[in-house]
């Protein structure tokens, strides 16, 4: 989850995180950047949507996790280090338009749903984990 929320500040310039209750206190190396904005990380809002696997004969292999948080809980500026290109906002029922991975559209139809219905906080909930059998994502609940 940490990774998740400094990547985030990293590579689009959003920051999921509230005001540093030590600003005077040492940062680790990776995460000076975003303690010198006067805000440290937050994982309370962020909600665990999926888990995906790419498969093995693909050259460049992940283990993703996909999180998702309100936008009220997100400040800075859409921009980051220049690893990702052309940052924009997009409401997710345009992306139908956009050619995005097919693993990439079934999570954005999770997170269309969780948005829509969220689901309580004091319950457990399954996690969806998709894995690449050759013909299709699996989905195993996990």
């Amino acid at each position: 989850i940490a990774a998740a929320v400094r990547e985030t500040f990293e590579e689009a310039g959003l920051m999921i995180g509230k005001p540093d209750p030590e600003p005077h206190k040492s940062a680790p190396v990776n995460w000076r950047p975003f303690f010198e904005t006067g805000m440290a990380p937050c994982f309370e809002n962020l909600n665990y949507v999926a888990r995906a696997v790419t498969p093995p004969w693909r050259p460049m292999r992940f283990n993703a996790r996909f999180f998702m948080v309100d936008h009220c809980h997100v400040s800075g500026e859409l921009g980051g280090d220049g690893e990702l290109l052309d940052l924009t906002y997009v409401p997710i029922a345009d992306t139908k338009d956009l050619e995005l991975p097919l693993i990439t559209t079934r999570v954005l139809g999770m997170v269309e749903e969780l948005a829509r219905n969220p689901p309580d906080p004091t319950t457990p909930r399954t996690i969806a984990f998709f894995r690449h059998n050759g013909n299709f994502h699996d989905l195993i609940p996990e």
